[in-house]
């Protein structure tokens, strides 16, 4: 079926209609027309809202599902679902402790859906096997793998870490690497500092962040590779990282929008969907890295998605897994955080920069464009509730809350989904 979405602005700021207020139809994922005061044909249908923006169509470069061995937090069906209900055209799905991703046949299998949805599954191999030895990279590069990483809890040390450096430069393989000095951060729960102490638990200090960025760039220009920070909770390592850049641009920082958005006083509760992979860091920390998103200090936010059972979940604070879900919520979070006046800002760090980064092509707007667009209502309040949900699992820190921007649809991979 055809659609005509109503008075939209283009928020592309690579197409020649950036700024303009327009009707366009669309029909298989296609730009059919886009103008002024266009009418709708029979069969049409015809998608209104108080303040509609079309932005380029956003890319998570960090997110997990369960499959294939825990069905029961996430299947690939009810991941590419989620994220596509949260504006995503494409997913990158990170490997996880009890989810390797490490032969030709794992990164196939990730996207095997592809095919038929509207969100497409990104595949990342991992660097290593067992953190000592190097991954079959030649193997998962052929199948398409976009990147690779150990995870949201893996810091390889540095031995390894530098023979993947070298093998990865001959294949031009991305390498993600999660910063963090296990030997500080070791049975830690949350963040170090007030928060630690009032709930009695051991804190894990920023340090174990800041000290391994710093080992890990020492490394890198040894090597001369490029490396993508993942989970960069502190001005700190972004100062390193930085000062590291002075030259050349060699690293990337990324940090999940629930890091952006909420600190370390949601922990005081014990509700271990607040329990995350870095910690939730200090009021001051969160506040220092929203600025320096809105300021483009950041290269990349994505929804650190981590679906975990109720089993994983419903436990001692200190003995509950860490992670959640938010592919639904991570660009409204996003948008929520940084302010509506900082849209382009937030389009830059979840759609541009991440597609740019892999090096997909994303489309520019305009006529007769298969297009990777997603229709945000600017003026359109949304909640995530159970009903709406949907991801299998329930770990989300944002159940029940209102956001004042509301994701309408998704245009990508010849296909348009609305939510209305």
């Amino acid at each position: 079926m055809k659609s005509l979405i109503k008075n939209v602005l283009i928020q592309d700021i690579r197409s020649p209609f950036f700024g303009k207020k327009l009707d366009i139809e669309v029909d298989k994922g296609q730009i059919i027309r886009a103008e002024k005061n266009s009418t709708s044909k029979k069969g049409c249908q015809v998608i209104e809202g108080k303040q509609l923006v079309l932005s380029p169509a956003f890319v998570d470069l960090n997110a997990s599902s369960g499959e294939p061995f825990r069905l029961e937090a996430e299947t690939l069906d009810s991941f590419l679902e989620t994220a596509s209900r949260g504006g995503f055209a494409y997913v990158a799905h990170m490997p996880t402790a009890d989810k390797l991703t490490q032969s030709k046949s794992d990164i196939a299998f990730l996207k095997s859906k592809n095919r038929e949805s509207i969100c497409q599954v990104l595949p990342i191999g991992n660097m290593t096997k067992n953190e000592h030895e190097i991954a079959a990279f030649m193997d998962m590069k052929q199948a398409e793998a976009v990147a690779f990483s150990d995870g949201n809890e893996v810091s390889p040390g540095l031995g390894v870490l530098k023979n993947v450096m070298l093998y990865s430069q001959g294949l031009e393989g991305k390498l993600m690497i999660h910063p963090e000095k296990k030997i500080l951060s070791k049975n830690g729960q949350v963040n170090q500092g007030i928060m630690s102490l009032m709930l009695g638990y051991k804190g894990i200090p920023k340090e174990a962040e800041v000290m391994a960025v710093s080992e890990i760039i020492q490394l890198a220009q040894y090597t001369d590779t490029d490396i993508l920070f993942l989970n960069i909770t502190t001005p700190e390592s972004l100062k390193i990282i930085h000062a590291a850049n002075k030259n050349k641009k060699q690293f990337y920082s990324s940090i999940s929008s629930m890091h952006l958005s909420i600190n370390e006083n949601e922990v005081k509760d014990y509700d271990t969907c607040f329990k995350l992979n870095p910690p939730l860091r200090s009021v001051k920390d969160q506040r220092a890295m929203v600025k320096a998103a809105r300021e483009r200090q950041i290269d990349i936010v994505y929804s650190q998605h981590t679906p975990c059972t109720p089993e994983e979940k419903m436990l001692e604070f200190d003995q509950a897994n860490v992670g959640a879900i938010n592919l639904q919520t991570s660009v409204l979070t996003c948008i929520e955080t940084l302010g509506k006046d900082h849209l382009e800002a937030c389009i830059d760090l979840l759609s541009l920069t991440p597609a740019k980064y892999l090096g997909l092509d994303l489309p520019v707007f305009n006529i007769g464009i298969s297009g990777a667009f997603t229709i945000l209502d600017m003026q359109a309040s949304s909640t995530l509730t159970a009903a709406n949900n949907a991801s299998k699992s329930k770990n989300t820190p944002f159940m029940l809350k209102t956001f004042s921007t509301k994701i309408v649809g998704l245009i990508a991979n010849g296909k348009q989904q609305f939510y209305i």
